[in-house]
C-alpha cells in the first residue's frame, strides 16, 4: 500500500549547490544538481548566473530534499525560501 510522504522544496539566492552537498554530507544519499548553464532558461538570464542550480535532489532513505537557486521576482524573505509537497499514493490517501 502506498505512503504519503512529505518533501521540502528550498530556494536558495545563489548558494543551493554548497547546502545541497552540506545536506549529502549530513544524511547521505544521491545527490543530483541540474545546472542552469546549458538549459534553455540559461539564454535570457544574466551571465552571473549561469553557475546557478536549476534544480537539485537529494534522495537518501525515506528523505527527499530539493532546491534551487531560481528567486522569484520579489526575491526571498523571510517564509519563502521553503515549500513542502504532500504526496499521495492514492486518492483515498489524499482524501
Amino acid at each position: 500500500m502506498p505512503m504519503t510522504h512529505l518533501r521540502a522544496y528550498m530556494t536558495f539566492n545563489g548558494n543551493c549547490r554548497e547546502a545541497m552537498s552540506f545536506y549529502k554530507h549530513c544524511f547521505g544519499g544521491k545527490l543530483h544538481i541540474q545546472p542552469l548553464k546549458g538549459s534553455p532558461m540559461a539564454e535570457g538570464l544574466p551571465p552571473k548566473m549561469k553557475d546557478d542550480v536549476l534544480h537539485a535532489t537529494l534522495a537518501s532513505r525515506n528523505i527527499i530534499l530539493m532546491g534551487s537557486d531560481m528567486v522569484g521576482g520579489n526575491g526571498l524573505h523571510q517564509g519563502n525560501a521553503i515549500s513542502l509537497l504532500l504526496v499521495c499514493g492514492t486518492e483515498a490517501e489524499l482524501k
